[in-house]
């Protein structure tokens, strides 16, 4: 996207967008996103504003504190909606919290029946903003949201097979520096089509950690957030 460019933010096409283009030469039909990452640093804002001034539709906003993590915005001139997921470095990773509510069948294997209702009626809400088109902010730093929060998944990305982007004229879009290395360590053998695949369960990407990892993640971004405010 020319407005990520812009701002001198590492941008790239990813998950079913990418694998779609690359291996079918077109959008996946059954994929209803257009998947969209990014690296933003830690004195870095995603310019949501902008965003909105160039005619997008601000549908949902997932933060810790004031810093954005995923965001899916809509245009009319186009079908799809729009997936961003937002990134920082790590060492030589780049990472993303996932930043979902605990699943509802979870809660009641587990006899959690205060959580179930709590996590039900957020996720009713949520459901009740997307029917109506209304912008959704959702900053699990709060006491509530980090309570339904399903605990400690996250996307691990390797720095090198990714950035930095290379622009590639034949799609008019920004790819992976090494898209078969990017789609290998996420799909495996990801030129051949698997209808049983499910990111939580096969994607290579997708990292489970304890609950004490993903509450020192959580403090780490919240105390990162606090020292940017501080030095504006």
């Amino acid at each position: 996207m020319d407005i990520l460019s812009r701002h001198q933010l590492d941008n790239w096409i990813d998950s079913g967008t990418l694998l779609g283009l690359i291996r079918d030469g077109c959008l996946i039909a059954t994929d209803p996103d257009i998947d969209i990452s990014l690296v933003v640093d830690d004195d870095c804002d995603l310019p949501v504003m902008e965003l909105e001034k160039f005619g997008f539709h601000i549908l949902v906003v997932k933060m810790i504190c004031e810093k954005v993590y995923k965001l899916k915005i809509h245009h009319q001139q186009i079908s799809r909606e729009i997936d961003i997921s937002v990134f920082t470095r790590d060492g030589d990773d780049l990472v993303s919290p996932v930043l979902r509510y605990c699943k509802l069948s979870e809660l009641l294997r587990q006899y959690k029946y205060f959580k179930f209702i709590l996590v039900f009626i957020l996720k009713s809400r949520q459901l009740i903003k997307r029917r109506l088109k209304l912008k959704n902010c959702i900053n699990y730093s709060t006491h509530v949201h980090k309570r339904s929060l399903r605990k400690s998944d996250k996307w691990v990305y390797k720095a090198a097979t990714v950035l930095p982007p290379r622009y590639s004229k034949e799609l008019g879009v920004n790819l992976p520096n090494s898209v078969n290395d990017h789609l290998e360590s996420r799909y495996g053998a990801w030129g051949v089509y698997n209808p049983s695949w499910v990111s939580e369960l096969d994607d290579g990407c997708f990292v489970r950690t304890n609950w004490s990892d993903s509450e020192i993640f959580l403090k780490d971004c919240v105390s990162k957030s606090r020292v940017r405010s501080q030095n504006v």
